[in-house]
């Protein structure tokens, strides 16, 4: 029977069992004073107080560090000795056979079905050996003989309830221990308890077994054929148990692991993984049908055992061989596919029109309302939404960057063509000095003509200074009457100068200053700095992060002049809400 360790105890459990013992503690100490006083049995009075004390030491025990297993077998130690030392003694009276009917529920809850039957047994024949001894040296007993073997048939029928009861009990854990930590399918362990077997010890070595396209398997023979693969596999992989310290799991619908416990032992685990290779990739035969089965095999005896071999696994998949053990060069290997797979969604995001610009409305403080949007890009993948953290800058160091701004630049005017918001498109160095980015721009507005409600948001303001492009750019767009506004502006690279020779409409305080802004003076007295500086010039100001409407109504209080953040809007699709 497998053994599942006990839930943990509760501080209403905790003084539940106090008070048992509480109770316990008194009825034996009282019982020990009457010996002492009354009955004129010295031995047994210090037997009965001695063990008051010892009981009393245990519910301290059992206060400070909550171990009720510890506590209550050496609790059953004590009451153990103290009703041997009754019928040694022979001075008590036939109550103390009471004693032996509690013991058998304490010893089966300490120690289980087997040690709970093995104690009650032994007591019970340790007792009436003792019963026998005092009959054959002719000692008078206190206690009659019928008396004991009364006591003796009740006990026996306690231990054989109790029996029955903790079998009941250890039945209902072993089915919870096979429904947790055991597999339906194959009845192996399953990954939970492999990540308790590997937190037991400090070395292990882990292999990984995947069926190689067990979906497609699936789909050509039904769930229930694939089934029967999986059942072939593990009865496949169930002879490498045979080895000292390996242990199968089945993990997921298509992967097994096998654990090589307690040392690091790669060569072990390259020889086996060397015999599954040749064991399961053959032919598995279903209704009459041979179908050929492979499997990738990953191996690992390295730190986050789970995580390293797993990546060995997935390079063996990608490389089509064998078996892969893990080191650290694959660490990069797994980034290298990372990126990979990120530029596949932005090469396919492109290809399937799939990128969409987001709006963040940009609340006017002074007309109290929404006057214009950020336009922010998204990727739509699978249903599913993703944000620029997630592909921007792969897409910048794979030269795709370029399509997303021109995407960008499209949407967004033939998105705000009708209304009357003005709206604002991000913009960094790599698209200023892109003659294809900055044609396509220039056809935009004049195809659209709506040049005077565009601002052009400039980022990395140390780049683009002093370079000859982007004034010409700048000049350039001017033409059309669209607005500029330079971002994360006051802290790092703050060159006032700059400003001044750059002619901006708009000046985007930094976040850092703005999310400080209640609890930092100097972030208050730089960002008053700036609104005077840009009002004194003709500049307006942004607070960027606006999150709640303390800070809003701080950035009010310092004069800024539009509010951006959560507390305004999220960026969404959908701007009617706005209308």
């Amino acid at each position: 029977m497998k053994k599942i360790e006990r839930p943990p105890v509760d501080d209403v459990l905790i003084k539940q069992i106090l008070g048992i013992m509480i109770i316990g503690i008194l009825i034996i100490f009282v019982n020990g004073y009457l010996n002492l006083t009354v009955r004129n049995s010295p031995a047994m009075g210090f037997v009965c107080i001695f063990g008051a004390g010892l009981i009393s030491l245990f519910s301290i025990h059992l206060l400070l560090f909550r171990n009720t297993g510890k506590v209550f077998l050496s609790s059953l130690i004590v009451l153990t000795l103290i009703l041997l030392s009754f019928q040694i003694l022979g001075t008590e009276r036939e109550i103390a056979l009471a004693w032996l009917f509690i013991l058998p529920l304490i010893a089966f809850y300490t120690q289980r079905l087997i040690w709970g039957t093995v104690y009650s047994v032994s007591l019970i024949l340790v007792s009436l050996g003792i019963s026998y001894f005092r009959f054959k040296m002719h000692i008078t007993p206190a206690i009659s003989p019928g008396a004991y073997i009364e006591g003796a048939a009740v006990f026996s029928v306690i231990t054989l309830l109790t029996f029955i009861y903790q079998m009941s009990i250890e039945k209902k854990e072993g089915t919870i221990f096979i429904q947790y930590f055991r597999d339906a399918l194959t009845s192996l362990p399953n990954r939970r308890k492999l990540i308790q077997d590997i937190s037991r010890r400090r070395e292990n070595t882990l292999i990984l077994v995947n069926i190689d396209d067990f979906k497609e398997i699936n789909n050509f023979i039904g769930i229930a054929g694939g089934d029967t693969v999986l059942g072939e596999i593990a009865r496949r992989l169930d002879t490498f148990r045979m080895i000292s310290g390996v242990t199968l799991y089945r993990l997921h619908a298509d992967e097994f692991a096998l654990l090589i416990s307690g040392k690091k032992d790669l060569q072990t685990a390259v020889n086996i993984a060397e015999k599954i290779y040749s064991l399961v990739n053959t032919d598995i035969t279903i209704e009459k049908t041979a179908i050929i089965v492979t499997v990738s095999i990953g191996i690992s005896d390295c730190h986050d055992l789970l995580a390293t071999t797993d990546i060995s696994l997935k390079l063996s998949k990608s490389l089509k061989i064998g078996y892969c053990i893990y080191n650290s060069e694959m660490e990069i290997s797994k980034r290298y596919e990372d990126n990979i797979n990120q530029l596949y969604r932005i090469q396919k995001g492109i290809e399937n029109n799939s990128f969409i610009p987001y709006f963040q409305p940009i609340y006017n403080i002074e007309e109290n309302r929404v006057s214009k949007f950020e336009c922010l890009i998204r990727l739509v993948d699978d249903n599913e939404i993703l944000t620029p953290d997630q592909f921007l800058n792969i897409s910048m160091r794979s030269k795709k960057y370029p399509f997303l701004t021109r995407i960008m630049v499209s949407k967004s005017f033939e998105f705000f063509k009708d209304n009357d918001y003005s709206f604002s498109i991000n913009l960094c160095l790599e698209d200023i000095i892109n003659d294809e980015t900055t044609s396509h721009i220039y056809s935009e507005l004049e195809r659209y003509g709506i040049g005077h409600r565009v601002i052009f948001e400039f980022l990395e303001t140390e780049r683009i200074e002093n370079n000859p492009e982007v004034l010409c750019f700048l000049k350039r767009i001017k033409r059309y009457n669209c607005l500029i506004a330079i971002d994360d502006f006051g802290t790092g690279y703050s060159n006032f100068d700059f400003i001044l020779r750059m002619n901006f409409d708009f000046l985007k305080i930094d976040a850092t200053l703005i999310k400080n802004v209640l609890e930092d003076k100097n972030a208050r007295i730089l960002i008053s700095t700036i609104v005077k500086f840009s009002r004194d010039l003709g500049i307006q100001t942004i607070a960027e992060f606006v999150a709640t409407e303390k800070i809003y109504q701080k950035v009010k209080e310092l004069g800024i002049d539009f509010a951006q953040g959560y507390y305004i809007g999220k960026p969404e699709e959908d701007i009617s809400v706005y209308a």
